[in-house]
């Protein structure tokens, strides 16, 4: 019974909760994103 339980909070605290939280994290930055694809691919030529 025990081991249930850590084994479930254990795994709430691995698996749910951070793919949780990614999804009501912030919102992606275009505009940085846009930044850095562009100096990665003029970092390639």
């Amino acid at each position: 019974m025990y081991l249930n339980i850590v084994l479930i909070g254990a795994a709430h605290g691995l698996i749910l909760l951070p793919v949780l939280l990614s999804y009501c994290g912030p919102p992606i930055n275009r505009r940085r994103l846009f930044i850095n694809n562009l100096n990665k691919i003029n970092q390639n030529l």
